[in-house]
């Protein structure tokens, strides 16, 4: 199918490709050890489901208290991954990033 022929079938075309690199908060605490990106998080997951090598397998929410900030797919991925887990409690957080 040519894109001349969805623009002729559809009103709208929207491209949904996810994101792959993380960005990061400039906020105070940052640094400090057990904060992870998501894709980190997911990634290593999927890599032990799948009987691979982890390099990270400290990253667990098992019997954690986790807070996931962002929202989206991802989002829910994490939490669904850390419900998988069983973990103690999740806090979601959305927010949305100005700048």
């Amino acid at each position: 199918m040519l894109v001349q022929d969805l623009y002729e079938e559809f009103d709208a075309l929207v491209l949904c490709t996810g994101a792959t690199w993380p960005r990061d908060l400039p906020i105070p605490g940052r640094q400090l050890e057990g904060i992870h990106f998501a894709m980190t998080f997911l990634e290593s997951w999927q890599k032990k489901q799948m009987g691979n090598v982890v390099d990270q397998p400290h990253l667990l929410a098992k019997d954690k208290d986790v807070i996931i900030i962002g929202g989206g797919d991802t989002g829910c991925d994490c939490i669904a991954t850390s419900l998988r887990q069983v973990h103690v409690t999740i806090q979601v957080n959305s927010y949305i990033l100005v700048g």
